[in-house]
Parts: C-alpha cells; structure tokens; sequence
C-alpha cells in the first residue's frame, strides 16, 4: 500500500560505515507473493552500504530467494521481471497449483550454474524435513546447482498450495515450506562468529504474523495501520496472484520501509559512538 506517508524517509539517508555492515546479517521471513516488498528493502539495503553478496543472509519460504540472489549478485531489474513472469503464469491459472513447478522453472533459468559455490556458508535456507517427523532444518551447504534449486523449491512450497504433493524431494529426504518451522533462520553456522546483529525483515506487519514470531526490525509496522493494508488483505496477496500494479506498489512499500529503520538504525549508532 504505497502511502504518503514515510516519516524520515529516504533521499537524506547516508551509506553506512563499512565496519558497521560488517557486523550485520539478515534473516528474511516467509513472505508467499509478498516477495517483491522484499526487492524493495533490498534495493534499499545496497544503496546505503548495509548488505553486500558476501553478508551472510538466511531466509525462509520466499525469504530464501531474496537470500540467494543478493549472494548471487543478481540484477534486482531480473528479478522483478522474472517475479512479474511468475505472477503472470499464476494469473492465467489461478484453480491450478503451479507454484512450485513455476519457482523451479524461474530459479533454473535466473541463478548461474555456480551458484551452489556461491551460496555455500554464506546463504542458509529454512525448510522443513518432513519425514521420519517434521523437523526444520537450516542448509547452508550446496553440492550443485541442482541442490540450491531443490531446496529453494522445497522452502517455498506449501502443501496442498504449491503442488500436488506434500513435499518436495531434496538431498536432505522429503521437504517443505520453511514457514512450518523457522520464521526468522539463523544465519549461517560458518558467519556466526562475526555477525554481532541479525536484522529481522518481514513481508507483513504483526497483526498478520503468527504470534510467537516476535518483532521484525523492517516492516509494514513502520508505518501506521492507516498507511498499510488491513490483515485479511496481507493473507490474500500473500496466497493468491494479484494485478501486477500491486507489484510496484509492494515494492515502493519495501523500499520506504527500509530506508525509514536504516536512518533510524544509523542515528542510533552514531548516538552510542
């Protein structure tokens, strides 16, 4: 909902000091259609200097895509194509459950073949190992590019939604959404030593998460609830395509957010310096 309203936003806001995004990493939630809120943030998190491709970033669900194009360097113009390319398909079958068989088809064709090179102990993506009982678990190693795609796949797909089956087939057994066990992932084991803050970035404001997920640092919470849309809306354009006006807008949104906590968050720092 791309409201006037954007109390300190974006155009004073300055790049942040190098040895202060090194210490940061970002934890993407499950977002389902929401994601392009996500390029928005993420377009504004690399114009102030506060991610890079090797920040450590983990997601979950559609979180986990942002997580490996932000490794990957991929172009956020490729990726808002290829988030419209899918939104299209989704529209002109909107009874079918193609989801997953889409998402697979855009991540073979936007990653690179080395992608699992890239990715590995620096990217973690939350999905939940549904057998012998579901257990979520965090991968951050990649074998090849066939692996990523697999588990991407595995993140984003919600039985009974995405697909016709209950999960997805992946190097780590049969697997699904990320969103039934991990909300917020950890970044990797291997950064951990480093990574003194994790920012938590989310898709939709509280009302509109589960309730024991807790606070997100960047959000529609930013804003008023009078600038953001009501929760039932969040739960349809999460779930189901929409008119891709609404991509812009969810973008617009993403963007303005991020760049009213990064002002915030940078006078914070100089506050305490």
């Amino acid at each position: 909902m791309d409201g006037d309203e954007a109390p300190e936003a974006a155009a004073t806001v300055k790049e942040a000091p190098k040895r202060l995004a090194d210490a940061l990493g970002f934890s993407f939630s499950p977002c389902g259609l929401l994601f392009p809120y996500y390029i928005g943030v993420w377009k504004a998190l690399c114009e102030t200097g506060l991610i890079a491709p090797d920040t450590p970033v983990s997601g979950s669900s559609g979180g986990c895509l942002l997580a490996v194009f932000n490794a990957c360097e991929i172009d956020p113009d490729d990726v808002m194509r290829v988030n419209r390319e899918i939104q299209e398909r989704l529209l002109a079958k909107p009874q079918d459950k193609i989801l997953g068989e889409v998402v697979k088809g855009a991540m073979q064709g936007l990653l690179p073949d080395n992608v699992h090179t890239t990715v590995s102990k620096r990217v973690g993506i939350a999905i939940t190992r549904l057998w012998p009982i579901p257990w979520g678990i965090l991968v951050e190693d990649f074998v090849s590019k066939e692996d990523v795609v697999d588990v991407m796949v595995a993140s984003t797909y919600m039985p009974a939604m995405s697909g016709p089956n209950w999960g997805c087939r992946t190097r780590h057994g049969l697997a699904a959404d990320g969103l039934l066990s991990k909300f917020f992932p950890s970044v990797p084991k291997a950064c951990r030593s480093h990574v003194k803050i994790t920012i938590k970035v989310s898709a939709a404001p509280k009302e509109a998460r589960p309730w024991f997920t807790g606070k997100a640092d960047i959000s529609p919470d930013l804003r008023s609830r009078e600038h953001r849309y009501p929760k039932k809306k969040y739960y349809y354009l999460a779930m189901n395509p929409f008119n891709l006006d609404i991509i812009d807008d969810l973008m617009s949104d993403g963007y303005k957010d991020a760049m009213v906590w990064v002002q915030r968050f940078l006078h914070a720092h100089r506050q305490q310096n």
